[in-house]
């Protein structure tokens, strides 16, 4: 059954025709909209959510809002700053007006804005504005704050069957607070024919076709490229689903009917995703050379990137926001990242030598990684330079913990986190309350320590795999839905390499063995129970994975 499409065929969609391609990996920014959240505050029970989002050179916004449950008819809705929460400000972008209880805007055009504005926007200090008659000050306000939004590259090659084409295209969809809602926005760009139709489609893994679920705006005249945008109701099955990577953008045209060019939407910053197609890519870290060497999922293809050198921490991550994880390495207090959305070089000075560079994660909820270090002592510290947020530090753990990387609360807002080596004890501080989140799991002195996905609910989970003893080769984990439970998969000498290689959203269990000299991949899929066999790489070679185990 189709969605019911809000609004009227007029007003819920909206297009966009471009003349240049749109730079990728912009920023995304949320508000869910309240009456509490109003100066004063009120006690309407209208609902909002709007989305805000920032080009990458920082210059132009694309503005999207619904609302509904108004006590009377909406008068205007406006974008206020500088005001931080129980602060009114003047209006500094004008949205619109519908006349109605409920109702939403799409983007129609890229809207300007300055520096000061986008600093404004990035210190949290926007919020949107819901008028109406009765309440002509404002009914529903909502605070504009980062949003890690769930991400597609769309490219012919994730198509099924695959196809040529070179047309390639951008997808991002934004979950509401209350979960029910969803705005979705495709840029597509080049298409060798006449543009027929795009939809959201689920559910379904990567290199599996599946059914319509919301269709987005027809394009009139069939545009080579043009970008699209509506907002959906959304069931709890399909958020499920949309958590564990298994909807996907499809754009068709009048020569490819069944679609030019697809794109997996995914959560930001899957682990080692390096073309965006939801699942992990084998690949290793040839240190004696600095070269990358990997494996495409969605193709097979064979690539290699000389980036780095001997001596260099492997510490991938989505640093640009496109959906692809970055080639990028830390040296003596220095970050250097390969970006893949635009293949250019970025170097960043942070930290110092004795700092451990894997806690690189998105701390500041806006989709992309950031860069972090973490620094022993009495307390230890995460630094974090945020992408939006910037510089921060967090004061957590102490001598003698590993950081790791988590998300216990499951808002996409990476929580500093560390494993206590003397307690075998998973500490976590998570950014949506503030609240620990404490688990006595595994003993250092025999497990590789990490986290993962294992039920697929975007929560990360406590994951070890005994390397040693009577029960070596076996993983144990503590699912936050399913609960405890260990499997033998692996012997006591093999490498710990999880990671969601077939693109249920769910963590595979995955080992690397050398035989003889060849790096040996083994991966039990969780979504068929099939097993996953590749020989890549040799002897001196660090799996890429290995980065998020201790």
């Amino acid at each position: 059954m189709k969605k019911k499409i809000l609004l009227g065929l007029a007003t819920f969609w909206s297009v966009i025709f471009l003349t240049t391609v749109i730079v990728k990996a912009d920023t995304t920014f949320a508000g869910n909209l309240s009456g509490a959240q109003e100066v004063p505050a009120n006690a309407s029970t209208a609902k909002g959510f709007g989305v805000v989002t920032l080009t990458n050179n920082e210059t132009q916004v694309l503005v999207a809002l619904n609302f509904s449950g108004l006590g009377s008819n909406q008068t205007a809705a406006h974008i206020h700053s500088p005001g931080a929460p129980g602060v009114n400000a003047p209006i500094i972008l004008n949205i619109g007006s519908r006349g109605t209880t409920f109702g939403n805007f799409t983007p129609q055009a890229f809207m300007s804005v300055t520096p000061a504005q986008v600093a404004d926007l990035k210190a949290g200090l926007w919020y949107f504005d819901v008028h109406s008659a009765v309440f002509p000050e404002g009914e529903i306000r909502g605070q504009i704050k980062p949003a890690a939004p769930f991400v597609a590259t769309l490219s012919g090659l994730q198509e099924v069957p695959a196809n040529a084409s070179a047309a390639t295209g951008t997808g991002i969809v934004v979950l509401n607070e209350g979960e029910n809602l969803i705005y979705a926005s495709n840029f597509y760009f080049n298409l060798g024919s006449a543009q027929t139709a795009a939809h959201i489609y689920g559910a379904s893994l990567p290199g599996v076709n599946a059914s319509i679920l919301f269709p987005l705006p027809l394009v009139p005249g069939g545009a080579a490229s043009a970008g699209l945008f509506a907002f959906f109701n959304i069931t709890p099955a399909q958020v499920a689903s949309l958590k564990a990577g298994q909807f996907y953008f499809n754009v068709l045209s009048s020569n490819f009917l069944g679609g030019e060019i697809r794109g997996q939407i995914k959560p930001a910053n899957k682990v080692v995703d390096f073309d965006g197609d939801s699942r992990a890519d084998i690949s290793v870290f040839r240190p004696s050379i600095g070269t990358w060497y990997r494996l495409d999922s969605v193709n097979g293809a064979f690539k290699a990137n000389q980036f780095g050198a001997n001596g260099d921490s492997v510490v991938p991550g989505d640093f640009d926001g496109d959906g692809k994880t970055d080639l990028n390495v830390w040296r003596s207090g220095n970050f250097y990242t390969l970006r893949s959305s635009d293949n250019t070089f970025n170097g960043v000075a942070f930290g110092i030598n004795t700092d451990d560079p894997r806690a690189c994660a998105d701390y500041d909820g806006d989709g992309k990684a950031d860069y972090a270090v973490y620094r022993i002592g009495a307390p230890s510290v995460f630094y974090i330079l945020g992408s939006t947020r910037g510089f921060f530090a967090v004061a957590f753990g102490t001598t003698g913990d590993s950081s790791i990387i988590a998300d216990w609360d499951g808002d996409r807002i990476s929580d500093p986190s560390v494993y206590r080596q003397s307690t075998g004890t998973y500490y976590g501080l998570r950014s949506s309350n503030n609240q620990l989140y404490v688990q006595t799991f595994g003993d250092f002195a025999s497990d590789k320590v990490t986290t993962g996905d294992i039920d697929a609910d975007g929560k990360s989970d406590p994951l070890v795999f005994r390397s040693s003893g009577a029960q070596a080769g076996t993983w144990y984990w503590i699912g936050s839905t399913s609960g405890f439970s260990g499997q033998q998969f692996g012997i006591g000498s093999d490498t710990a390499v999880p990671a969601d290689y077939d693109g249920d959203g769910k963590t595979d269990l995955a080992v690397v063995r050398n035989v003889g000299g060849t790096l040996n991949w083994f991966a039990q899929r969780s979504s068929n129970s099939s097993l996953l066999s590749v020989p890549f790489g040799a002897t001196a070679d660090l799996p890429i994975p290995i980065y998020l185990t201790r």
